[in-house]
Protein backbone atom coordinates (compact mmCIF):
# COMPACT_ATOMS: atom_id res chain seq x y z
CA UNK A 1 0.00 0.00 0.00
CA UNK A 2 2.49 2.61 -1.24
CA UNK A 3 1.87 6.35 -1.71
CA UNK A 4 0.24 6.92 -5.09
CA UNK A 5 1.78 9.85 -6.95
CA UNK A 6 -1.07 10.42 -9.38
CA UNK A 7 -0.47 12.29 -12.66
CA UNK A 8 -3.85 13.98 -12.21
CA UNK A 9 -2.59 15.66 -9.05
CA UNK A 10 0.36 17.24 -10.86
CA UNK A 11 -1.95 18.31 -13.69
CA UNK A 12 -4.31 19.96 -11.22
CA UNK A 13 -1.43 21.72 -9.47
CA UNK A 14 -0.06 23.02 -12.77
CA UNK A 15 -3.50 24.29 -13.82
CA UNK A 16 -4.17 26.06 -10.51
CA UNK A 17 -0.65 27.46 -9.98
CA UNK A 18 -1.36 30.94 -11.49
CA UNK A 19 -4.10 31.62 -8.93
CA UNK A 20 -2.13 30.51 -5.87
CA UNK A 21 -0.26 32.66 -3.35
CA UNK A 22 3.40 33.23 -4.31
CA UNK A 23 4.82 30.82 -1.70
CA UNK A 24 2.50 28.00 -2.76
CA UNK A 25 3.04 28.70 -6.45
CA UNK A 26 6.83 28.51 -6.00
CA UNK A 27 6.48 25.14 -4.24
CA UNK A 28 4.20 23.84 -6.99
CA UNK A 29 6.78 24.88 -9.57
CA UNK A 30 9.46 23.04 -7.60
CA UNK A 31 7.47 19.80 -7.60
CA UNK A 32 6.57 20.05 -11.25
CA UNK A 33 10.31 20.20 -11.97
CA UNK A 34 11.32 17.55 -9.45
CA UNK A 35 8.39 15.13 -9.17
CA UNK A 36 10.63 12.23 -10.23
CA UNK A 37 12.74 12.83 -7.10
CA UNK A 38 9.69 12.07 -4.96
CA UNK A 39 9.04 8.87 -6.92
CA UNK A 40 12.65 7.82 -6.41
CA UNK A 41 12.38 8.53 -2.69
CA UNK A 42 9.28 6.33 -2.39
CA UNK A 43 10.95 3.55 -4.39
CA UNK A 44 14.07 3.67 -2.21
CA UNK A 45 12.01 3.46 0.98
CA UNK A 46 9.85 0.63 -0.37
CA UNK A 47 12.63 -1.62 -1.64
CA UNK A 48 13.65 -2.82 1.83
CA UNK A 49 11.81 -5.81 3.36
CA UNK A 50 9.04 -5.36 5.92
CA UNK A 51 8.83 -7.74 8.86
CA UNK A 52 5.89 -6.17 10.71
CA UNK A 53 2.43 -7.55 10.03
CA UNK A 54 -0.34 -5.53 8.39
CA UNK A 55 -3.12 -4.80 10.88
CA UNK A 56 -6.29 -2.81 11.31
CA UNK A 57 -5.69 0.85 12.06
CA UNK A 58 -7.76 3.99 12.62
CA UNK A 59 -7.24 5.49 9.16
CA UNK A 60 -8.12 9.11 9.96
CA UNK A 61 -6.26 9.73 13.20
CA UNK A 62 -5.68 13.37 14.15
CA UNK A 63 -6.28 15.78 17.02
CA UNK A 64 -9.90 16.31 15.98
CA UNK A 65 -10.61 12.63 16.67
CA UNK A 66 -9.29 12.69 20.25
CA UNK A 67 -11.58 13.92 23.03
CA UNK A 68 -10.47 14.71 26.57
CA UNK A 69 -12.93 13.32 29.11
CA UNK A 70 -12.13 13.86 32.79
CA UNK A 71 -8.66 12.32 33.16
CA UNK A 72 -8.68 10.14 30.03
CA UNK A 73 -8.94 10.35 26.25
CA UNK A 74 -11.56 8.93 23.90
CA UNK A 75 -10.70 8.22 20.24
CA UNK A 76 -13.63 8.71 17.88
CA UNK A 77 -14.63 8.05 14.24
CA UNK A 78 -13.03 4.66 13.77
CA UNK A 79 -14.50 4.20 10.29
CA UNK A 80 -11.40 5.61 8.57
CA UNK A 81 -11.00 8.39 6.02
CA UNK A 82 -14.57 9.11 4.80
CA UNK A 83 -13.39 10.18 1.33
CA UNK A 84 -12.02 6.68 0.61
CA UNK A 85 -14.25 3.81 -0.59
CA UNK A 86 -15.33 1.47 2.20
CA UNK A 87 -13.46 -1.50 0.70
CA UNK A 88 -10.21 0.51 0.76
CA UNK A 89 -10.78 1.50 4.37
CA UNK A 90 -10.98 -2.18 5.36
CA UNK A 91 -7.54 -3.01 3.91
CA UNK A 92 -4.97 -3.81 6.58
CA UNK A 93 -1.75 -1.82 6.64
CA UNK A 94 0.80 -0.41 9.05
CA UNK A 95 -0.46 1.43 12.15
CA UNK A 96 2.35 3.92 11.53
CA UNK A 97 -0.12 5.56 9.17
CA UNK A 98 -1.99 6.66 12.28
CA UNK A 99 1.26 7.97 13.76
CA UNK A 100 1.91 9.96 10.58
CA UNK A 101 -1.62 11.36 10.69
CA UNK A 102 -1.22 12.59 14.25
CA UNK A 103 2.21 14.11 13.57
CA UNK A 104 0.70 16.00 10.63
CA UNK A 105 -2.03 17.23 12.96
CA UNK A 106 0.65 18.61 15.28
CA UNK A 107 2.23 20.39 12.30
CA UNK A 108 -1.11 22.00 11.42
CA UNK A 109 -1.62 23.05 15.04
CA UNK A 110 1.73 24.83 14.93
CA UNK A 111 0.78 26.61 11.70
CA UNK A 112 -2.60 27.66 13.10
CA UNK A 113 -0.81 29.21 16.08
CA UNK A 114 1.71 30.97 13.83
CA UNK A 115 -1.08 32.47 11.73
CA UNK A 116 -3.02 33.51 14.81
CA UNK A 117 -0.01 35.41 16.17
CA UNK A 118 0.59 36.99 12.75
CA UNK A 119 -3.06 38.12 12.57
CA UNK A 120 -2.57 39.89 15.92
CA UNK A 121 0.41 41.77 14.56
CA UNK A 122 2.95 39.69 16.46
CA UNK A 123 4.67 38.24 13.40
CA UNK A 124 7.99 39.96 14.15
CA UNK A 125 8.50 38.48 17.60
CA UNK A 126 11.25 35.92 16.94
CA UNK A 127 10.65 34.08 20.18
CA UNK A 128 7.17 33.00 19.04
CA UNK A 129 8.48 31.04 16.08
CA UNK A 130 11.21 29.50 18.20
CA UNK A 131 8.74 28.49 20.90
CA UNK A 132 6.35 26.92 18.40
CA UNK A 133 9.17 25.01 16.71
CA UNK A 134 10.37 23.75 20.10
CA UNK A 135 6.79 22.76 21.02
CA UNK A 136 6.42 20.80 17.79
CA UNK A 137 9.74 18.97 18.17
CA UNK A 138 8.99 18.04 21.78
CA UNK A 139 5.41 16.97 21.03
CA UNK A 140 6.49 14.87 18.04
CA UNK A 141 9.26 13.19 20.03
CA UNK A 142 7.09 12.40 23.06
CA UNK A 143 4.23 11.05 20.93
CA UNK A 144 6.50 8.84 18.81
CA UNK A 145 8.33 7.43 21.83
CA UNK A 146 5.10 6.77 23.74
CA UNK A 147 3.51 5.08 20.73
CA UNK A 148 6.58 2.88 20.20
CA UNK A 149 6.66 1.90 23.89
CA UNK A 150 2.93 1.11 23.97
CA UNK A 151 3.29 -0.96 20.77
CA UNK A 152 6.32 -2.93 21.99
CA UNK A 153 5.77 -6.60 21.15
CA UNK A 154 2.81 -5.94 18.84
CA UNK A 155 3.14 -7.76 15.51
CA UNK A 156 2.06 -4.65 13.59
CA UNK A 157 4.82 -2.42 14.94
CA UNK A 158 8.37 -3.09 13.66
CA UNK A 159 10.85 -4.30 16.26
CA UNK A 160 13.61 -2.69 14.19
CA UNK A 161 13.79 1.10 14.60
CA UNK A 162 15.08 1.63 11.07
CA UNK A 163 12.14 -0.29 9.60
CA UNK A 164 9.75 1.75 11.73
CA UNK A 165 11.31 4.98 10.46
CA UNK A 166 11.00 3.84 6.83
CA UNK A 167 7.35 2.90 7.22
CA UNK A 168 6.64 6.16 9.02
CA UNK A 169 8.24 8.17 6.23
CA UNK A 170 6.23 6.31 3.58
CA UNK A 171 3.06 6.92 5.62
CA UNK A 172 3.97 10.60 5.97
CA UNK A 173 4.41 10.98 2.20
CA UNK A 174 1.05 9.31 1.61
CA UNK A 175 -0.61 11.61 4.14
CA UNK A 176 1.05 14.70 2.65
CA UNK A 177 -0.12 13.80 -0.86
CA UNK A 178 -3.65 13.49 0.52
CA UNK A 179 -3.31 16.90 2.19
CA UNK A 180 -2.05 18.50 -1.04
CA UNK A 181 -5.14 17.27 -2.89
CA UNK A 182 -7.46 18.30 -0.05
CA UNK A 183 -6.01 21.80 0.32
CA UNK A 184 -5.96 22.37 -3.43
CA UNK A 185 -9.65 21.48 -3.64
CA UNK A 186 -10.90 23.13 -0.44
CA UNK A 187 -8.36 25.58 1.09
CA UNK A 188 -5.81 26.81 -1.47
CA UNK A 189 -4.42 29.33 1.01
CA UNK A 190 -3.22 26.38 3.13
CA UNK A 191 -1.58 24.50 0.26
CA UNK A 192 1.94 25.65 1.18
CA UNK A 193 1.68 23.80 4.52
CA UNK A 194 1.82 20.22 3.15
CA UNK A 195 3.95 21.21 0.16
CA UNK A 196 6.73 22.56 2.39
CA UNK A 197 6.92 19.37 4.42
CA UNK A 198 6.63 17.18 1.32
CA UNK A 199 9.57 19.07 -0.15
CA UNK A 200 11.61 18.34 2.97
CA UNK A 201 10.88 14.61 2.70
CA UNK A 202 11.55 14.54 -1.04
CA UNK A 203 14.98 16.02 -0.40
Amino acid sequence: DLPRIEPLLWTALERRAPELAPDAAALVEYFLRNKDALRRRVAALAEQPVTAAATRYHGDYHLGQVLLTENDFVITDLEGEPARPFDERRIKSTPLKDVAGMLRSFAYAKTVAQRAFAARGLRDLPSIGDLLDAWYRETESVFREAYAQASNGCVGYPADAEEAQRLLELAAIQRLLYEVRYELDHRPDWLAVPLQDLQALAN
